[in-house]
């Protein structure tokens, strides 16, 4: 029996071994493992910052830029309601001119426009009311050095000031609303460049 018990004995002390080396690679393995793993962790995280810090950098920078664009669109908003009440003032100060002044002013204009054709001239009801007695003469002269004829139309035209010069079917509208806006374009662009430049 003492020889099983040898055999037996070599036995367990062969698998002890083998089993200690396998033990022994396997923790190796399992090192190994570790380390790579440990390895990759770095690595993912390392690119994780890099990608994080990109994702900000990118982020930060449609941000800024779209506080930039808001801050233009701000100004430019800010500017336009400026023009916009600098030429309401400015149609308002052409409206409240004293009549000599105000009716030079429409002389002038139709003294541009007037057709070598006979018309006539329709006023707002308020200008109608305090037009004066020689603007008629004055407008018709206007229109003989255009090879035309002008008279006052004794119904006023259905405008806030300002006048129409009528020839047969076709309406010039001289009105200072009309003015301005057929102008209102080339008004801004000198309003801004004085305001802003």
């Amino acid at each position: 029996m003492a020889g099983i018990e040898t055999i037996t004995g070599r036995i367990l002390e062969e698998a002890q071994k083998e089993a200690d080396r396998a033990i022994s690679v396997a923790n190796g393995k399992a090192l190994d493992i570790a380390v790579a793993a440990g390895d990759e962790i770095r690595k993912a995280k390392a690119e994780n910052e890099e990608r994080i810090a990109r994702d900000t950098k990118t982020y930060e920078a449609r941000i800024l830029s779209s506080c930039d664009i808001l801050k233009k669109k701000s100004i430019l908003s800010a500017k336009q309601e400026i023009i916009a009440a600098v030429l309401g003032k400015a149609l308002e100060t052409l409206k409240s001119q004293d009549d000599k002044d105000y009716f030079d002013m429409l002389l002038g204009i139709i003294g541009k426009i007037v057709r070598p054709e006979a018309g006539e001239i329709a006023f707002a009801p308020e200008d109608l009311k305090r037009l004066p007695a020689d603007f008629a003469a004055k407008a018709d002269a206007a229109a003989r050095k255009a090879g035309g004829t002008l008279s006052v139309r004794e119904e006023p035209a259905k405008i806030e000031n300002g006048c129409i010069l009528i020839y047969g079917g076709i309406e010039e509208n001289c009105s200072l609303a009309a003015i301005f806006e057929a102008n209102k374009d080339r008004m801004q662009d000198a309003a801004a460049k004085v305001l802003f430049s």
